[in-house]
């Protein structure tokens, strides 16, 4: 996955053991303008080798679609950092698998 080209193996061994299997269904909002943001998501792929797709919205901007390989909500994984506020509304518009990367302790 593209997001992970540049990491360090030593960053991916430990990244690979705090990932959740996440599916998801057109229509489901991963979060939105208010939420307290607590996991960054990489969208895997979509069903039948179809490509799961995500748009991010946020008033006043243009919106972002988000396809296989990429990764969204990295914000609230920032170390020593308040918690983040979501500022956007994710929305999937096609089904499929994401990994879900929890804000570690």
């Amino acid at each position: 996955m593209k997001c992970f080209s540049t990491m360090p193996e030593r960053v991916l061994v430990a990244l690979a053991s705090h990932v959740i299997p996440y599916h998801v269904c057109e229509g489901d909002v991963l979060y939105q303008p208010g939420d307290i943001g607590r996991e960054a998501y990489i969208v895997r792929q979509g069903i039948d080798g179809a490509e799961c797709e995500i748009i991010i919205s946020q008033d006043h901007h243009a919106d972002v679609r988000v396809t296989n390989g990429e990764m969204i909500g990295v914000n609230a994984l920032q170390f020593g950092a308040a918690d983040v506020v979501r500022n956007n509304t994710a929305t999937v518009t096609a089904e499929g698998d994401l990994m879900l990367i929890p804000r570690w302790a």
